[in-house]
């Protein structure tokens, strides 16, 4: 492998990205282009992206899991977690994240 690729492979970072909504507050567009998706998070590398992944999860999980049921807040927090179930890490060079 050439210095230029090895240095240019080196600079590619990983989003967690996560969809957009369409319709009501927990309907997610997984189908949307990913020009589309919001950036959660960035990492290093897929590994670090997805235990990052992990890490949203859980943090949204122990909020929800301690809010009242049927308040607010918990059901912010089960849309969050619905949210992340559906996100994905992604090269940060991949060309599906530039507009069309």
């Amino acid at each position: 492998m050439k210095l230029r690729h090895a240095a240019a492979l080196a600079l590619v970072g990983w989003y967690l990205i996560g969809p957009p909504q369409q319709g009501g507050p927990a309907d997610f567009n997984i189908h949307a282009p990913l020009s589309k998706w919001k950036v959660i998070d960035s990492y290093d590398n897929i590994g670090k992206c997805e235990q990052g992944k992990s890490v949203h999860q859980d943090h949204w999980y122990d909020r929800a899991i301690a809010d009242p049921v049927g308040t607010k807040a918990a059901i912010k927090d089960a849309i969050m977690l619905i949210w992340l179930n559906d996100a994905q890490c992604v090269a940060s060079d991949d060309p599906r994240l530039k507009a069309n």
